[in-house]
């Protein structure tokens, strides 16, 4: 008895298209996660909720680094949220929000503003005692156990790939 196998459609075709497919998906969810980052840092929300407000301490800080009191945590300059890049590896950004995404117990009693900066707000510059407390964490970007890939985007990728598949039944 011989046994004989024929298949319906060329795979190499069907590999040629989903690397394609494959490079398409990961681009689209990196600009996706991009800007839902973004949107999460100018609204002041983590990936659960809305943040904590802003401690006394760091309201009397920004006001005497000159920096708005009222906008978001994470977001006094904005020179964090305008770091948010979309890379072809992923996302680019200040090393500095990370530090964010979980508990830091500080090492430090800063005077601010810095060295050769004067105090705004009309205070005076100001030696914070911080050393040895632990600043919460403020959870706005994913790590791998609590991102889920946007519904759309996979949905899309899966009408992509059964047309890559009906491009590849051999006639």
């Amino acid at each position: 008895m011989k046994l004989k196998i024929s298949t319906t459609f060329d795979f190499g075709k069907l590999a040629g298209e989903s690397k394609k497919l494959m490079a398409d998906l990961v681009e689209k969810t990196i600009s996706t996660e991009s800007d839902a980052m973004k949107k999460r840092l100018e609204t002041g929300m983590t990936i659960k909720g809305k943040m904590d407000g802003l401690s006394a301490a760091a309201v009397i800080t920004r006001i005497l680094r000159g920096q708005k009191s009222t906008s978001p945590p994470l977001n006094a300059s904005g020179r964090l949220l305008n770091s948010i890049k979309p890379r072809k590896t992923g996302i680019s950004g200040m090393e500095y929000g990370t530090y964010h995404n979980k508990d830091v117990v500080t090492k430090n009693n800063p005077v601010i503003p810095g060295k050769g900066k004067k105090a705004k707000g009309g205070l005076k510059k100001r030696r914070f005692m911080f050393s040895g407390k632990t600043i919460p964490a403020r959870k706005w970007m994913h790590d791998d156990s609590t991102f889920k890939y946007d519904k759309k985007i996979i949905d899309s990728f899966f009408k992509s790939f059964k047309k890559a598949l009906k491009k590849a039944l051999k006639k």
